[in-house]
């Protein structure tokens, strides 16, 4: 139980710290041309929703995918 808590924390720790670390204007992610993004592969059911700037896989344990070309 310890276990899956620390994971948890871990796991909200890094998503925090990437949103922090993100280009924000007006609430919103800033992107440019040729920036890579990659987002959860699951379907627009999933509550999870993830994009992230890095390939790996999202919270739901989906491989995520890259978006766009």
């Amino acid at each position: 139980m310890k276990k899956s808590v620390a994971w948890a924390l871990g796991v909200l720790f890094v998503v925090a710290a990437a949103a922090a670390l993100a280009p924000v204007e007006n609430g919103k992610t800033v992107l440019k041309a040729g920036d890579e993004i990659f987002a959860c592969n699951c379907g627009q059911s999933c509550p999870c929703q993830m994009m992230s700037r890095r390939e790996g896989k999202c919270t739901c344990g989906v491989d995520m995918v890259k978006v766009g070309k």
